[in-house]
């Protein structure tokens, strides 16, 4: 099962829970409420009539409580239950720290001009755990309907890999006509590769939150679903540098490739709470296709700092799609805050990467192409406050 169609069930599900409960609700409110009706002819004794009723109360109240059914829906923040689960006003701010995945398809770097052997792919580079930082706002508008603001940024994820080769057997050189045609890329060549990239977002969502708590008051929730549009820019950089010792010299240059994708769209998504005493979990699953505008630039400056490819760029449109997971624990120090730590998936697919854009041909149109097959993976940790009133 593809990644797009795993992130799409988990939404899905999430999302028909909520409208499933409401109907099953609605239906029992529409059955009748049981009742025994004692016809008497008026003729009887009022003695045979109190006995009756006095039986029928009787049996009322000896009633078991029923902890299995599930309550309704509160809607309204004058319900005590609804200001916690379903607040009025609440907000969260958490430091975030990720790790990407190097991105696909993957892309040959370096090569032994000897045997064609595969040197260095962008495989080969492993990404840092970056920071940053999460934080929404939101506030109810009515009923159960509220606007919530969010932003994400995950500012600096960066991997390096060196490369000198063994010895002198191996002509460590890019692939294709462009390393033949440079200066330092053979030869003994010394290559370090540095790949960088910067993830930020904002969205808006509008919630429509149902919460209860069990009869027996052993637990308390809430269901969110929301839809809503977000916006993502990825920026990457990506330098592969070459350092040739000739003599006493050092001859340098270096291959640069930048990317940069704009997002648009619109999103589905689902949440749920569950809270028991000081201690609750929320989940929160979205998921949305998204317009992609992307564009790409690069330049060759080789020994003596010639333009052996001068600046070039390309730009085109495309569609993405962007999948989000989380799951949260959370302890409350009070009816208002509460501390938030949690574990985070997100995948985007349909990008302009960086790797994706090398381009080793040597014409008059190389590195004029837009290649948007790229995809991105990151995993890591939240970490954060709450408030809600």
């Amino acid at each position: 099962m593809s990644s797009v169609g795993i992130f799409s069930g988990i939404v899905s599900i999430a999302l028909l829970l909520p409208g499933a409960n409401r109907a099953a609700s609605e239906e029992l409110q529409r059955q009748p409420a049981s009742s025994t009706v004692a016809q008497v002819d008026r003729t009887d004794t009022t003695d045979i009539f109190v006995t009756q009723t006095t039986a029928l109360a009787g049996e009322s109240t000896a009633a078991p409580l029923d902890c299995a059914t599930e309550p309704t829906c509160g809607e309204s923040c004058e319900d005590p239950l609804c200001c916690n689960m379903c607040p009025c006003i609440y907000g969260t701010i958490e430091g975030i720290f990720m790790k990407r995945c190097s991105g696909y398809p993957n892309r040959t770097i370096l090569i032994d001009a000897n045997t064609q052997a595969t040197l260095v792919s962008s495989s080969d580079l492993d990404f840092n755990f970056a920071s940053g930082v999460r934080a929404t706002f939101g506030f109810r508008l009515w009923g159960c309907r509220s606007v919530e603001f969010g932003y994400f940024g995950l500012y600096d994820s960066r991997a390096s890999l060196d490369y000198v080769g063994p010895n002198r057997s191996v002509d460590v050189t890019l692939p294709g006509p462009l390393g033949v045609a440079s200066n330092v890329f053979h030869d003994g060549v010394r290559v370090r590769t540095d790949y960088r990239s910067q993830l930020q977002g904002a969205e808006v969502n509008f919630p429509c939150c149902c919460c209860w708590t069990d009869c027996c008051e052993e637990y308390s929730g809430s269901r969110e679903w929301f839809a809503g549009f977000r916006y993502i820019n990825l920026r990457e950089n990506l330098r592969i540098s070459g350092a040739k010792p000739v003599g006493a010299d050092v001859e340098t240059g270096y291959y640069e490739l930048s990317s940069r994708n704009d997002l648009f769209g619109a999103q589905l998504g689902a949440r749920i709470r569950r809270c028991y005493g000081q201690f609750s979990w929320e989940a929160t699953g979205k998921a949305g296709l998204f317009g992609n505008q992307a564009g790409q630039t690069q330049e060759f400056i080789d020994y003596p700092n010639f333009a052996l490819r001068p600046l070039v760029s390309s730009n085109g449109g495309g569609v993405a799609f962007v999948g989000e997971l989380n799951l949260t624990g959370i302890y409350q120090l009070n009816d208002t805050w509460g501390l938030r730590a949690g574990y985070n998936l997100m995948l985007i697919e349909g990008l302009a990467m960086a790797p994706d854009q090398m381009d080793f041909s040597f014409t008059s149109t190389s590195g004029t192409g837009l290649n948007r097959g790229g995809g991105l993976f990151l995993h890591g940790i939240n970490v954060g406050l709450e408030a809600r009133w």
